[in-house]
């Protein structure tokens, strides 16, 4: 097991995950919560970090949508998994207002990867095509107008 972090120890821990890439407050907070002698330092910390702006909820989610957005994952999803990283849903709101992505367009490309130009030849493999967009993310009328 590794060694314990001591409360002089965690700001620069967490300085150094957040060098790496963003992270939300939770995924700090979890990551950590076992690592670090004293939970209530930690949390500390992480508030400093946040009044500080060196950690910002807003700024992972953009990073996070931007980053699902060019693994072709739709805005259904990404929500769901923000929200399971436990960013407000305050915040995943403003931040897919702000930031400027054509999910029509990603999905058209996403379906070009998958099955190329070609329409599927029966009921069945239209049904595949529209479950592996919904899992994917994307919602049903953009799938329809997008598969039809």
């Amino acid at each position: 097991m590794k060694n314990l972090i001591k409360k002089q120890d965690i700001r620069k821990k967490l300085l150094d995950l957040l060098s790496r890439r963003e992270h939300s407050r939770y995924e700090l907070l979890t990551k950590l919560k076992h690592r670090v002698e004293l939970q209530s330092a930690l949390e500390e910390e992480i508030n400093k970090l946040c009044a500080e702006n060196l950690q910002s909820d807003f700024r992972f989610s953009e990073s996070y949508i931007r980053s699902r957005y060019n693994s072709g994952f739709g805005p259904t999803r990404i929500k769901y998994d923000l929200l399971v990283r436990r960013v407000k849903e305050s915040v995943i709101s403003s931040v897919f207002n702000e930031i400027d992505l054509d999910w029509m367009e990603k999905l058209k490309k996403e379906k070009i990867k998958k099955y190329g130009n070609s329409s599927s030849e029966n009921m069945q493999e239209l049904s595949k095509r529209i479950n592996f967009f919904i899992q994917r993310g994307f919602e049903k009328e953009m799938i329809n107008k997008v598969i039809n």
